[in-house]
This record gives structure tokens, C-alpha cells and sequence, in this order.
């Protein structure tokens, strides 16, 4: 079943990318990239490395016990587990990194995977305040209003049923947690404790106002790169549209896809590029060039990362297994 969750997921690029590839001109497409020049894209990269120390800050909190936590070691973490899921299939980053935090503090690693989750929650609302901010100063073609308005209203869905479903099982956590050791099996009792204990962040107001205002700040980090490689590439009122970008990117990778998000990431672009009328070679070199500016710095620190800590890639691929 792995085997096959995997070739669709590198199938499913294939294909993204021979679209994409079959509508633009390569020519085109190259000659932007390399108009943006080394200097900016350094800059670029630099500019999202900097969005792991707030993830970093803001996953200790997430976690049990976070006041004996070293921040530092949580944020390797997360730069692991993010190289990961461009090494490896199955998104397997995040649990590389709830298995990394767990056993380096004693901590529950289905507890450390589900503030994962949570995390992902706030994510996805944060992303889709953005979006929506970004609108009054984007101007959608009406050929895409309907893609863009079905999309914006299954995302709505999505996260604010997603958010709803975190209060509540927050708050109703005595009665639920008991609830579930009573009726189901020994295993599912025990993911649905795990689940509920990475929740209680919902309900302890300071740490949880602390842990969105992280959200944002990462986020914000993450745009400024979006915008500062539109600004390069002369495409007017980056600032909107590159927010506007970073949302449509961001829930374009949920698709299932090879490691790393290619293709997805590129489609992305280019799928924001065709909704805001803009070229769509010049969205295809700025997909190259922002994925390759996340994608490269990332895994290349991760993985001096994971060789410092003495982790083996062949047994962070096995914990696929767990």
C-alpha cells in the first residue's frame, strides 16, 4: 500500500510538471531565473531560514512540558524534519521529527505528531487570512473566479471545521478521553489521548495568543520571500500579490505529491499567475526559483543537522513502519 502511495505521489508531479512544462516558454522561463541573479536568491533563502526560528519557538510551546524543553534543539528538529519530507515519501518529515524530540525528551511521540497536526490547523487559518487580506488588491481574471471561490470555500471548510474540532475536543477532553477508554480498542484509545493532550494549548489563552502570534510571524517571514522575489522579477504590487501567491503555493502542496513538493509547488505558482493574468513562463521561473530557495538551503542544513545528531536516513525511512 506504501509502495503505492508513493509512486502516486511521484506520478501525480510527473504529470503536474508535463502540464505545466507543455504551457510555457522554456526559453522564457530560464531567462528569468537567471535575471534574478545568485545575489537575490541568497537573499531570498535568507530571508525564509529565518521563519524556522519562530516555527522553532512556536512548536516548544505546542509541546508537553515545553518550560524543560531547549528551544534550540527543538528548532534542529524542525529543520530536519522539513529536509525530510524532501528526502523522503510520505511526508515523513513530521514524524521524523516527533520521533527526534521524543525520544532526545521522554516525550510521547503520538503527543509530539499531533501538535504536528495542530500546528497545521493554524496554519491553514493564518494562510487563509492572508488570502483573504490579499484580495481587495488582487485582481482575479473572471475565467479563474470559479476555481479560485470553490477552492477558497473547501479550504474555508476545511481549517474552520479543523479549528472548531480543536476547541472542542480541548475543552470536553474530560469527558472524551475517558469516553474513548471505555468503548474502543486499547490502540485507538491511546492515539485519541495522544490527540486530545496536544490540545491543550487551546485552552490556556497567554501560551495559546503567544503560539498565533508565532503563526503569524512565520508566515510574514515566509511572504517577505514571495515578495521580494516578485519585486525582483518587476512584476507590480508584489506585496499583495506575493501573499496571494504564497497562499495558493501553500495549498496547492497539500495535493499528494513526489518528495519536496515538486510539481505541486510549481502548478501553485503558476495556477496564481493564470488567476492574477500574469505571464505564465514568468510564474513558472518564480515557482523555480522560490521552491529551489526553500528546498535547497533546507535540506542541505537539515542533513548536516541529522549527521551532528547521529541519525541514520535508512532508519528515519523505517519509522514509516511505526
Amino acid at each position: 500500500m506504501r509502495k503505492w502511495l508513493a509512486w502516486l505521489g511521484a506520478t501525480i508531479s510527473f504529470l503536474i510538471l508535463l502540464l505545466v512544462f507543455s504551457r510555457v516558454n522554456l526559453k522564457e522561463v530560464v531567462g528569468n531565473v537567471r535575471r534574478l541573479g545568485w545575489g537575490h536568491w541568497l537573499i531570498g533563502s535568507m530571508v525564509y531560514l529565518t521563519s524556522f526560528f519562530p516555527r522553532g519557538l512556536r512548536w516548544k510551546l505546542m509541546l508537553p512540558e515545553s518550560r524543560r524543553l531547549s528551544t534550540g534543539w527543538i528548532t534542529k528538529s524542525v529543520v530536519i524534519g522539513y529536509a525530510a519530507n524532501n528526502l523522503l515519501p510520505f511526508r515523513l518529515g513530521e514524524v521524523v521529527r516527533s520521533y527526534i524530540v521524543g525520544h532526545r525528551f521522554h516525550l510521547p511521540k503520538l503527543t509530539c505528531l499531533a501538535t504536528i497536526g495542530a500546528e497545521k490547523v493554524l496554519d491553514g487559518c493564518c494562510l487563509l487570512g492572508m488570502l483573504a487580506a490579499s484580495l481587495p488588491f488582487v485582481t482575479i481574471q473572471s475565467n479563474s473566479t470559479g476555481n479560485f471561490n470553490r477552492m477558497f470555500l473547501l479550504a474555508a471548510a476545511l481549517f474552520g471545521g479543523a479549528i472548531i474540532s480543536c476547541f472542542a475536543l480541548a475543552f470536553w477532553d474530560r469527558q472524551l478521553v475517558p469516553l474513548a477508554e471505555r468503548r474502543l480498542p486499547q490502540p485507538a484509545a491511546r492515539t485519541i489521548r495522544a490527540g486530545i493532550n496536544a490540545l491543550t494549548i487551546f485552552k490556556q489563552g497567554k501560551t495559546f495568543f503567544a503560539v498565533v502570534c508565532l503563526t503569524i510571524l512565520v508566515w510574514l517571514l515566509e511572504a517577505a520571500c514571495f515578495i521580494y522575489f516578485l519585486r525582483q522579477m518587476g512584476i507590480e504590487g508584489a506585496w499583495s500579490k506575493g501573499v496571494f501567491c504564497l497562499a495558493i503555493v501553500n495549498f496547492s502542496i497539500l495535493v499528494p505529491s513526489a518528495p519536496g513538493y515538486v510539481g505541486v509547488f510549481q502548478a501553485g505558482t503558476v495556477a496564481a499567475f493564470i488567476a492574477m493574468g500574469q505571464d505564465i513562463s514568468t510564474g513558472l521561473a518564480f515557482g523555480v526559483a522560490t521552491h529551489a530557495a526553500q528546498f535547497i538551503p533546507t535540506t542541505l542544513i537539515g542533513v548536516a543537522l541529522a549527521s551532528m545528531m547521529g541519525l541514520n536516513w535508512r532508519q528515519l525511512y523505517q519509522l514509516k513502519n511505526e
